[in-house]
């Protein structure tokens, strides 16, 4: 299978939901080929965010720990390739591609 028909699964634990909706916003505004899901856990109850640009998933999650959120996401997340970020981080154009390309 080539790099470019893997499909990613970035998990995002949320402990910061403003953060996260810019987090998002980020992904929405890549320019990239990659085939790739967006998993966020934890405190997502009051995210409200729409895209066509990739699949999206908003997990509720009370346990506070990061780890416990990322598994809870990891557990629904249908990728070839996991990468993580934290809701407060933003990707580069050519993050996903990099993603795939170190698989």
């Amino acid at each position: 299978m080539s790099s470019a028909n893997l499909r990613l699964s970035v998990i995002i634990a949320c402990s910061r939901p403003a953060a996260l909706i810019r987090c998002l916003e980020a992904f929405d505004a890549l320019d990239s080929e990659v085939e790739f899901e967006v998993l966020c856990a934890g405190d997502v109850a009051g995210v409200d965010f729409k895209t066509d640009k990739y699949d999206f998933k908003l997990i509720p999650c009370v346990e506070t720990h990061a780890n416990v959120r990322r598994n809870v996401a990891f557990e629904q997340s249908r990728g070839d390739i996991i990468a993580f970020m934290d809701d407060d981080a933003y990707p580069r154009e050519g993050w996903l591609e990099a993603a795939v390309a170190r698989h």
